[in-house]
């Protein structure tokens, strides 16, 4: 909203969560409903300003289509069909509800041509807080459009991860080239495969990958190969450990230049209370070890 040019200071930013889905004009926000703290004796009010601003900046997820990209205007209510306030007390909290349709005149593509509802309610009563019906726009020139960055959206959809049993985990087949047997498919693909659902479910890992072989000297988590690149880019934080100063230096020197990397030579021989893994809580670790069946 920023780049765009909405500039809402921090007293009008009441936006804590949204959901929304590309490409359509329906959307639900979570926002706060706790009015701005201020030096002096405020005003008696059903519903302060600042919280019914927030609640008309809610619409803009449907108004845009749920999309970044799709930002291009700032558009500010015009017209207002009608205001619905329920006195009572209010949360801290509130969900509202958007939608947007297009008004039927001008260029269906314009988001200036669309009008929104939305509706705010009580999420542990259910009730009705706040309601407008029919916000029409017009669009306000800004100066300096010229200069804000480009955004860009793609909606990708995977299984989700959490619905994945132990017979469903047993039955993953990664993709293959034609004429390969299943039994030949290595365990390093069903890894990535699992690895890349975590991914996609949830951005933002802080990873720890724990190498005790003596051979291998690559990266799961960082290798770009047979792994989906754009689902792992919005790791946090990773954490490389072998047992093996050899395999650490070669893996280091291979994926330093990646960002919010770490590097560390690990001795599981001693107890764990002796262990330097720091006090850091991770949402994924990998352990690549030798197998059984490569040792008889």
């Amino acid at each position: 909203m920023n780049d765009a040019g909405y500039n809402f200071g921090p007293v009008f930013q009441k936006h804590l969560e949204v959901e929304t889905r590309s490409g359509v004009r329906q959307a639900r926000s979570r926002l706060s409903l706790t009015p701005p703290e201020e030096e002096y004796r405020q005003s008696c009010y059903p519903m302060h300003p600042v919280n019914i601003d927030g609640c008309l900046q809610t619409v803009s997820l449907a108004l845009f289509r749920g999309n970044r990209s799709d930002v291009d205007a700032v558009l500010i209510p015009a017209i207002i069909d009608s205001i619905v306030i329920i006195p009572t007390a209010l949360p801290e909290t509130g969900i509202a509800v958007t939608s947007s349709k297009y008004e039927g005149s001008g260029r269906p593509e314009a988001s200036k041509n669309y009008m929104s509802d939305v509706s705010v309610y009580d999420p542990s009563t259910k009730g009705l807080l706040f309601e407008v019906k029919g916000i029409h726009y017009h669009k306000l020139d800004v100066i300096d459009l010229q200069h804000t960055n480009d955004s860009y959206c793609e909606m990708t959809w995977k299984p989700d991860i959490t619905y994945l049993t132990q017979e469903k985990f047993l039955n993953l087949s990664p993709e293959q080239p034609d004429g390969y047997s299943k039994s030949r498919i290595s365990a390093r693909k069903y890894a990535n495969q699992l690895i890349d659902m975590i991914a996609h479910k949830k951005t933002g890992l802080k990873v720890m990958e724990v190498n005790i072989t003596s051979d291998d000297q690559t990266s799961i988590w960082l290798d770009e190969d047979d792994c989906d690149v754009a689902s792992r880019a919005a790791y946090k934080e990773y954490y490389f450990l072998a047992t093996h100063a050899t395999v650490l230096m070669k893996v280091q020197e291979k994926y330093a230049g990646q960002g919010n990397t770490k590097f560390s030579v690990v001795d599981i021989t001693r107890p764990p209370a002796e262990l330097s893994l720091g006090t850091e809580v991770y949402d994924l670790i990998i352990a690549k070890m030798v197998s059984l069946s490569a040792r008889v």
